[in-house]
C-alpha cells in the first residue's frame, strides 16, 4: 500500500511540475521585465540561469504541454527577450539567442511570439 501511495505522489508531483512551467515562466519574464532595466550583472546571472532551466524543461516536456500552455510560454520566453533586449544588457541578450538556439523544436513558435511581442512595443 505504501508503494502505491508513494507512486500516486510521485505522479502528481511530477504532473504538478509540469503544469505549472507556464507560470513559472511568466512569473519570471514579469519580474525581468518590471525590474530587469535596474538588475545588475548577477541578477542579471541568476536570471538567464533559471531562464536557461526552464527553457530546458520546456524543451524537454514539450509534447506534454497543450496548445494554450505552449502558447503562454512562448509568450513568456519573447516577454522575457524583448526585456533583456530593452535593458540593454549584452550578456543578457546573447545568452537568450544562446538557449533558444538549443529549440529547434519549438523555434518557429516561439519567433512567432516574439515577433507580435516586439511588433506590439514598436520595435
Amino acid at each position: 500500500m505504501k508503494k502505491i501511495l508513494f507512486v500516486i505522489l510521485a505522479v502528481v508531483f511530477l504532473a504538478s511540475c509540469t503544469a505549472t512551467l507556464p507560470a513559472r515562466f511568466t512569473k519570471l519574464a514579469d519580474k525581468v521585465e518590471a525590474k530587469g532595466s535596474k538588475f545588475t550583472e548577477d541578477q542579471w546571472n541568476k536570471a538567464n540561469e533559471q531562464f536557461g532551466q526552464l527553457v530546458d524543461e520546456y524543451s524537454k516536456n514539450y509534447d506534454s504541454f497543450n496548445g494554450k500552455q505552449k502558447k503562454e510560454i512562448n509568450r513568456a520566453i519573447a516577454k522575457y527577450a524583448g526585456a533583456a533586449l530593452k535593458s540593454g544588457i549584452d550578456t543578457a541578450a546573447e545568452t537568450v539567442e544562446g538557449i533558444l538556439e538549443e529549440l529547434p523544436n519549438t523555434l518557429d513558435s516561439i519567433l512567432q511570439s516574439a515577433q507580435g511581442f516586439l511588433e506590439g512595443l514598436g520595435l
